[in-house]
């Protein structure tokens, strides 16, 4: 299993303790399906690490 959405979460976490008014900005990531379909026309695959850091 990938470290990427622990690193991802550890991030979230100190982001948000030092700069609260950045954090808030962040969008919300997109569901598997959402990936899917923006990446649908792709002649190659997209990784798996890919579709956890849009997430």
């Amino acid at each position: 299993m990938s470290a990427l959405p622990e690193t991802l979460d550890r991030f979230n976490l100190i982001l948000a303790e030092s700069v609260p008014k950045i954090t808030s900005r962040l969008q919300l990531g997109l569901t598997h399906i959402e990936i899917e379909r923006q990446v649908a026309s792709f002649t190659w695959t997209l990784p798996q690490d890919a579709f956890l850091l849009y997430q």
